[in-house]
């Protein structure tokens, strides 16, 4: 994914990998969240807000938008 983020950046066809592309604060900001959500789910602290999504014209909910928040652990 790095290579292929990188070439749509720099609008390339083509990208190779490279140690030197990645950004090891964003990895490892990437990672902590990660757990946190892993941790989320096993420990049931996720909670779902069902939006929903109104055809303008008939008014009618055609669809829901799901969003999900975490709860902290303190």
């Amino acid at each position: 994914m790095i290579a292929i983020d990188r070439a749509k950046t720099n609008k390339e066809k083509s990208c190779f990998y490279d140690e030197s592309l990645v950004d090891n604060s964003s990895y490892k900001k990437n990672m902590e969240i990660l757990h946190m959500v892993q941790e989320a789910i096993k420990e049931d602290r996720l909670i779902p807000y069902f939006q929903p999504i109104v055809h303008l014209l008939s008014q009618n909910v055609y669809k829901y938008e799901v969003l999900v928040r975490i709860i902290e652990k303190d």
